[in-house]
């Protein structure tokens, strides 16, 4: 599935399950401008997982960038959808980040639903300043709901699509 949104001068490209050379080559180049990712992280690897890239639509200039991965959660019981976003400093104003994750879900709602892969999306918010602002149980605008702590002591979120049923 490709599809491409354009909202308040931001244009979004999502991709899934097939990721472009091009947008994948675009999202290394994000991250390592702007050092977004740790120094044992396979960008190459990562970058196949780039379901949504959002650039400014008059400059060009990438603004952030959206990964996800299938992975199965012990803790859950089922597989979720990893979700990984890295949106530049001055985008994140422009609410860049709950906007791709909108879009991820809608998209990846129709491709579960398809295939019958993944419950739901499942996040951990690796950013202190966003746990101590953003510390409400479910988030208004895209709807993630607080389940807990990582043994890291991050934020645990996790969005569930309307079809999900729970595994027993």
């Amino acid at each position: 599935m490709q599809k491409s949104i354009n909202k308040d001068g931001i244009e979004f490209s999502l991709n899934w399950p097939l990721v472009p050379a091009d947008v994948q080559e675009q999202t290394i180049a994000l991250w390592e401008a702007h050092n977004a990712l740790p120094a044992n992280t396979d960008t190459a690897v990562r970058a196949q997982q780039a379901i949504a890239f959002a650039k400014d639509s008059k400059t060009g200039n990438p603004l952030g960038v959206a990964t996800v991965q299938l992975e199965h959660m012990d803790w859950v019981g089922q597989p979720m959808f990893r979700y990984r976003t890295f949106a530049i400093r001055d985008a994140r104003l422009r609410s860049i980040s709950v906007q791709m994750v909108n879009y991820v879900f809608d998209l990846l709602t129709t491709y579960s639903s398809d295939t019958g892969q993944g419950g739901g999306l499942y996040m951990e918010i690796e950013n202190r300043q966003l746990m101590q602002h953003q510390n409400e149980g479910v988030w208004f605008e895209s709807r993630c709901s607080y389940i807990g702590l990582s043994p890291e002591g991050w934020h645990r979120r996790v969005r569930y699509f309307p079809h999900a049923r729970l595994s027993l």
